[in-house]
């Protein structure tokens, strides 16, 4: 007999996805947003917004949103929000989806 599905897994057609967290430093006050290494488990990122009343967080949240192809409302800022080293957490992703994708943001941006 196989694995029992659960509810949310049916309605959604496959397995429900989980969360994954991931480290990342901010370069504020950059010329241009972009992503420029991923080293040591944490993926560096320069903005453009200056860390002023939470701009720089918003801008971070809103880049993650279009190089990952995830609604911001699934992203969220678990640690650091006043500091340039944060640990982002992303809801219905799992790591091996985000491994993939850093892979290929890190190529692009070397490209």
């Amino acid at each position: 007999m196989g694995k029992k599905r659960s509810r949310s897994d049916r309605a959604k057609g496959g397995p429900a996805l989980s969360h994954t967290q991931l480290a990342i430093t901010v370069h504020p006050r950059a010329a241009c947003d972009s992503v420029t290494e991923f080293r040591d488990g944490v993926l560096h990122i320069r903005l453009r917004a200056a860390p002023v009343d939470g701009r720089a967080n918003e801008a971070l949240i809103e880049l993650l949103s279009k190089l990952f192809n995830i609604r911001k409302s699934s992203l969220s800022i678990v640690k650091g929000e006043h500091s340039r080293e944060k640990l982002i957490r992303f809801e219905n992703f799992t790591s091996q989806i985000l491994a993939e994708k850093i892979g290929s943001l890190v190529i692009e941006e070397k490209g």
